[in-house]
């Protein structure tokens, strides 16, 4: 996770920043927010990654932004997406195998796969935006319940 979601990460921004390029947009989850708050976060919450469940997933994406976004001179932007799913993707289904340990009325917030290129193709072409991280999400979270439903169980 390390080599990959940091080291790798910021690598590839700094070799953009030595060719030239103006802007970066660097992928990452809205896991690095952490668990535990209550309500929905934003993108002024700060950073906290943790928990058995993701490992160092979280805190490997979370140290890239930060590193990315103290490097000078390079228009950084920051992607944070949920869950992602579409069509012919089994990541949905899959996806009842550690809810089955949720209560019904817990909440997932998720986004399409083709709202989430949008979403990115936003982040690298608007104007003034530089240092700002985005939330990438669906309208609104569903519950195990509507989890379930959404996959016909």
């Amino acid at each position: 996770a390390w080599a990959v979601n940091r080291d790798a990460a910021v690598a590839l921004g700094r070799a953009a920043q030595a060719s030239g390029v103006e802007r970066f947009v660097q992928v990452s989850t809205n896991n690095v927010y952490g668990v535990g708050r209550g309500r929905p976060l934003t993108e002024e919450d700060e950073s906290r990654p943790g928990g058995a469940m993701w490992g160092a997933y979280p805190e490997s994406k979370a140290e890239a932004e930060r590193e990315l976004l103290a490097l000078k001179s390079l228009d950084v932007r920051i992607g944070r997406l949920p869950f992602v799913y579409g069509e012919g993707d089994p990541h949905l289904a899959n996806s009842l195998h550690w809810a089955a340990r949720w209560a019904p009325h817990q909440r997932l917030q998720m986004a399409h796969h083709a709202d989430v290129a949008q979403g990115l193709m936003r982040l690298l072409y608007a104007p003034g935006i530089a240092g700002r991280i985005y939330n990438i999400a669906d309208d609104a979270p569903v519950t195990t319940v509507e989890l379930y439903q959404l996959n016909g169980v």
